[in-house]
């Protein structure tokens, strides 16, 4: 019996997530690690690519946390931070999407987030001895509509080429890289 494991190797699109729970009236008295899997990652909006990855840093306060080591519940901190298992291929997803509270309804994050044809992680790992951190741009998925209906495009850099083309459901039309670069959100279109 095949299972996908065996068909595509989990390196391909797989990877892992390290969350670093500690205590914040002292660290050495209580920290704790968990890996987490991944095959896409899924990161905040910002306005550059690199800034939304500097937020999976940004600590989420956790209180009355229950410590078991200790016993006992403390106020805590959890960090996240890439792990040592990196997938050979990154898919990342940007939240586009977002709850209002006052309103109760979903709301469509339409604001552009610049990123570049090359991007290192290597400051995002939680070991930063890592040589193989660096990804190239190789396809973009573009939502035009609302948070309630919309349609996907997709900008595909051909591998063998490296001739970028976009697909809108049965047209294919040739592009630029400086045309995928120009229209990193459906604001723009």
């Amino acid at each position: 019996k095949l299972t996908l494991g065996k068909i595509i190797p989990q390196s391909t699109f797989n990877g892992t997530l390290v969350q670093v729970i500690e205590s914040i009236e002292d660290k050495d008295l209580f920290t704790t690690t968990r890996n987490e899997s991944f095959s896409i990652l899924s990161v905040s909006t910002s306005t550059t690519l690199e800034e939304s990855f500097d937020k999976i840093h940004t600590p989420d306060f956790l209180n009355d946390y229950y410590a078991e080591p200790l016993n006992r519940k403390i106020d805590a901190k959890k960090t996240e931070f890439l792990g040592q298992n990196l997938p050979d291929h990154l898919i990342i997803q940007l939240k586009r999407f977002k709850f209002e509270y006052t309103t109760y309804e979903r709301q469509k994050v339409n604001d552009p987030v610049f990123f570049t044809q090359k991007i290192d992680l290597k400051k995002h790992c939680f070991q930063n001895d890592k040589d193989d951190t660096v990804y190239l741009l190789s396809g973009v998925i573009i939502h035009i509509g609302s948070a309630e209906s919309g349609h996907y495009i997709s900008y595909v850099k051909q591998r063998d080429t490296g001739n970028w083309y976009e697909y809108n459901d049965q047209i294919v039309t040739p592009i630029s890289l400086d045309y995928v670069m120009r229209n990193r959100s459906s604001k723009h279109r």
